[in-house]
């Protein structure tokens, strides 16, 4: 991947490595319950709650299974469970705000 920002060279390299390298380390769920259950854990950055499903955003240090597993130990209905990865606009965004 080769990304230009006002004519010069931002970003170069190989997708997956970028996606890794940028990543917003989120996670996507849908369970029986109330997002408020989410918000209070202590891996939780933040939690976008919309109709059938919240995006979770994970804190520094915390992976996906680390949320999956908490959900699990409080018996909850898990219907949908998915780690997410950076999308390129997420990305480029990213990469021309920073510098």
């Amino acid at each position: 991947m080769f990304l230009i920002n006002k004519g010069k060279q931002v970003l170069y390299g190989d997708l997956s490595d970028i996606r890794r390298q940028y990543s917003i380390n989120s996670v996507i769920v849908s369970f029986e319950g109330k997002s408020s259950l989410i918000e209070n854990m202590p891996q939780v950055e933040s939690v976008n709650s919309y109709s059938n499903h919240s995006e979770v955003t994970l804190k520094k240090g915390y992976q996906a299974k680390d949320l999956f597993k908490e959900l699990a130990e409080l018996e909850l209905d898990i219907n949908y469970f998915k780690a997410t990865d950076a999308s390129l606009n997420d990305i480029f965004i990213k990469v021309v705000e920073n510098g």
